[in-house]
């Protein structure tokens, strides 16, 4: 975990604050490592859209979507999760996993989501959302 925390860059914003989409990601992955997952990617894009967060649970490759929601005037984090976002999640997996010679590893897909605060106790951590 101290590896993950001491390789975040802040990234440079006009306020030199982090925005609160990479809090949740930082916070999420720290959560996942502390839960014995090994994180091994993070933002990975393609032409079909990105995947937050790329682990290893023992053989398991698990791709993970974080989602932040402020206030619930849009609904809470896990409804903007639509089927066309898993869609997508899916697609850029596949490409992750053949870039990846990963083909014959199992998968799993998960969310981890925030609702109006990024901390331990608004973290949900959905298993298996596909």
């Amino acid at each position: 975990m101290l590896k993950l925390l001491s390789s975040f860059k802040e990234k440079k914003h006009s306020n030199k604050r982090i925005k609160s989409g990479d809090q949740a990601e930082h916070f999420a992955a720290v959560f996942l490592e502390r839960s014995g997952l090994r994180v091994i990617g993070r933002n990975f894009h393609s032409r079909y859209g990105e995947i937050d967060i790329i682990c290893m649970e023992g053989d398991v490759v698990v791709f993970v979507e974080v989602k932040f929601r402020k206030n619930h005037s849009r609904g809470k984090a896990i409804e903007s999760i639509t089927p066309s976002k898993l869609n997508k999640i899916l697609l850029t997996a596949q490409f992750w996993i053949k870039k990846h010679k990963h083909e014959h590893s199992p998968i799993r897909f998960d969310a981890v989501t925030f609702d109006q605060t990024i901390d331990e106790n608004s973290l949900n951590w959905f298993k298996a959302i596909i």
